[in-house]
């Protein structure tokens, strides 16, 4: 089974030592919103595009595939 989307941001966060205080302070983003990610709890943010903004702002922070990411994204959100 492959890797799911929170799953592979907290395993990159987590290999370049990055906390989730940091992601949040270089992003820009709320706390809540990068926990909320790495968690797929996706009913923290007031839309879709708003998950999609967030997501692609967290793959390009740590210099993953955003592409790929929202490949990702939009098939777990199918099967869901």
């Amino acid at each position: 089974m492959s890797k799911r989307v929170g799953q592979i941001l907290k395993e990159v966060r987590e290999e370049k030592g990055l906390s989730v205080k940091d992601v949040s302070r270089d992003t820009n983003m709320a706390l809540k919103f990068v926990i909320a990610l790495e968690n797929e709890d996706y009913a923290q943010f007031p839309g879709e595009t708003f998950t999609v903004g967030f997501l692609k702002t967290y793959a390009d922070y740590l210099k993953i595939d955003s592409a790929s990411i929202m490949d990702l994204y939009k098939g777990e959100q199918l099967i869901e």
